[in-house]
């Protein structure tokens, strides 16, 4: 009876050590991942694209990372462009009058410059005298679709004479006006750290625009594909009562 009673307090010791002993182990990593996770805030990698048409700005392509860590997925997510088929719709859609034949305008994503220094076919359609013609304004073939297949996140190519320089402009941003006319607006990256601002105005045929380089301001103007730009010091020399400004109601035309 001794030994049948002292087995069993034997047994309870056992038994009393093990739970102890398993109560009081490391908890396994899925089971201590699993109580971390709800202290940890849940990352936010989202990127949003709206295409459409609003009022105001046309199209936006953002990024939202807070509390997140750039991974090559984020960075594939943020550099993402539109489809062709995107890009064709946009376009329509901030000009529904017009037709875009899709052959061309394929042709043009593809070409990386906003225009060449090759002299225009139409240079005749330029309103300038023959005195302007010859005053140093570098005269230019403009590329009028290219610049209309732009959209936030695009990059463009463009070359002044004057510094002998190529510059890439990035397209941060678009708005269409009420008097039927797109502004497209980016900025320069300089090598001096800082960024220099950049915009296209353009309506049926006529296109405006001033840019900010590093090598200074220049302005340029385009009927159709027949343009020029110019350092914006040694533009508007007007004589008195005269003007040569462009309101921008003029544009639509």
């Amino acid at each position: 009876m001794n030994k049948t009673l002292m087995a069993l307090c034997l047994l309870s010791v056992a038994a009393a050590g093990l739970w102890f002993a398993l109560d009081s182990a490391p908890h396994s990593s899925a089971a201590g991942q699993s109580r971390a996770a709800p202290d940890q805030p849940a990352p936010i990698a989202a990127a949003t694209r709206k295409v459409g048409h609003n009022p105001g700005t046309v199209a936006t392509v953002s990024a939202a990372h807070a509390n997140s860590t750039p991974t090559a997925n984020n960075n594939a997510i943020d550099n993402a462009q539109p489809s062709f088929e995107e890009r064709l719709g946009v376009m329509q859609q901030r000009r529904p009058n017009r037709h875009y034949d899709e052959a061309e305008v394929r042709a043009a994503v593809q070409r990386d410059s906003a225009w060449s220094s090759e002299t225009p076919d139409n240079l005749d359609e330029l309103p300038l005298e023959s005195e302007a013609l010859n005053d140093g304004r570098q005269i230019i073939t403009f590329d009028p679709l290219k610049l209309e297949t732009l959209m936030p996140g695009d990059q463009v190519k463009v070359s002044i004479d004057e510094t002998g320089e190529q510059y890439t402009v990035n397209i941060n941003r678009i708005e269409q006006h009420d008097y039927h006319s797109i502004s497209w607006y980016g900025e320069i990256d300089g090598n001096d750290g800082q960024t220099y601002q950049v915009s296209f105005t353009q309506g049926d045929t006529l296109t405006v625009g001033g840019l900010s380089t590093p090598d200074g301001n220049y302005q340029l103007q385009a009927h159709g594909d027949a343009g020029w730009i110019a350092s914006s010091a040694s533009l508007f020399k007007v004589q008195e009562g005269q003007t040569d400004a462009i309101v921008p109601g003029e544009l639509k035309h």
